[in-house]
């Protein structure tokens, strides 16, 4: 009996020893893989997610082409030309959430030889600087370079420092785009609401024109007139008098005055100008408390574009042929039950 004890003792004894062997060699897989250990030193972020509400201004650099943002009370805006135009918020933001969003970025060289190769040089790279109110450093000054050979992770070097990093970061959108991208070109607000629109006057442009507002003996189309009542929509171009509408296309297309926008800003444009030289074409909104909301067509800008200008909207922006054509190039048929 005692014999049988001591050989189970044994047992037990050896089978606790092999598990504690496996415990050591499976510790020891983890804490040494050497996947783990590249993952853990390339773990890198380049923007602090705590300062991201310090933030006050972004510097893009593009070749000899600098964006300027800066934030206001009301929001971003772009400087140009000592001008000040509005910016897409969510598209600043989502740079500083990717800038600030933890990944890996393992150091790949440190020598000064490798920054010109991997497109990381001073002065030739695209760059990206990011301030805060706080002080005049920049909390990020990040220069951005080529894609590594299979076109998938990024170089980056902070501005002042040799070493160099990659990682799968796709800054691309926010650094080779017009700069135009970054403007918000809305023709009006939007507050303005479909159900507050009470009529409408297309009025579009003479055919065939060359980008004179009033070229000489044209005669203008007359103008469509679109006009809410109970349940419904009229429409009509004088000399003929009001008839039914299809409402889904009058809606469809109030909505696509509604949510208008430019592919750019030309100019500002002065408060106190009321438009009269953008006479090529014009869709004028009167809103259920009399206001009236207006977009004017002015000369061409080229043979694809025109320039316009809208109430309460201090720019003059150019709008595309597209655009054009499917805001002012309307006939009453266009609306017809």
């Amino acid at each position: 009996m005692l014999l049988q004890k001591t050989k189970y003792s044994r047992k037990i004894l050896a089978l606790s020893v092999l598990v504690a062997i496996l415990a050591v060699i499976y510790t020891a897989a983890i804490v040494f893989d050497p996947q783990r250990i590249h993952i853990r030193a390339g773990a890198y972020t380049w923007l602090d997610e705590k300062r991201l509400g310090e933030i006050t201004a972004l510097d893009v650099t593009s070749g000899s082409a600098v964006t300027a943002l800066v934030k206001k009370s009301g929001g971003w805006v772009l400087l140009r030309d000592g001008a000040e135009y509005p910016v897409r918020t969510v598209r600043v933001d989502d740079l500083l959430r990717l800038l600030s969003m933890p990944g890996i970025f393992p150091v790949r060289a440190s020598e000064k030889a490798s920054q010109e190769p991997l497109g990381l040089a001073e002065g030739t790279s695209f760059r990206i600087v990011v301030r805060t109110g706080v002080s005049d450093q920049p909390v990020l000054d990040l220069l951005i370079g080529h894609r590594d050979a299979a076109g998938r992770e990024t170089y980056l070097r902070k501005a002042g420092q040799t070493e160099i990093r990659s990682g799968e970061i796709d800054l691309s959108p926010y650094i080779t785009g017009p700069q135009s991208a970054w403007l918000n070109t809305r023709l009006f607000p939007k507050t303005l609401d479909l159900g507050a629109v009470q009529s409408v006057v297309i009025q579009p442009p003479t055919p065939n024109d060359d980008g004179d507002a009033s070229p000489e003996g044209a005669v203008k189309p007359a103008p469509v007139l679109l006009t809410r009542i109970q349940g419904g929509w009229t429409v009509a171009a004088p000399p003929e008098g009001p008839a039914e509408a299809d409402t889904t296309r009058v809606e469809n297309y109030i909505r696509a005055v509604l949510d208008a926008e430019g592919e750019d800003f030309t100019a500002p444009h002065p408060a106190g100008d009321d438009g009269s030289g953008y006479a090529a074409a014009s869709v004028t909104l009167t809103l259920d408390d009399g206001t009236v909301r207006a977009i004017k067509l002015g000369e061409r800008l080229d043979t694809n574009r025109r320039q316009a200008v809208a109430t309460g909207l201090p720019f003059a922006a150019s709008l595309a042929e597209w655009r054009i054509n499917s805001l002012f190039a309307k006939t009453s048929d266009d609306f017809a039950a």
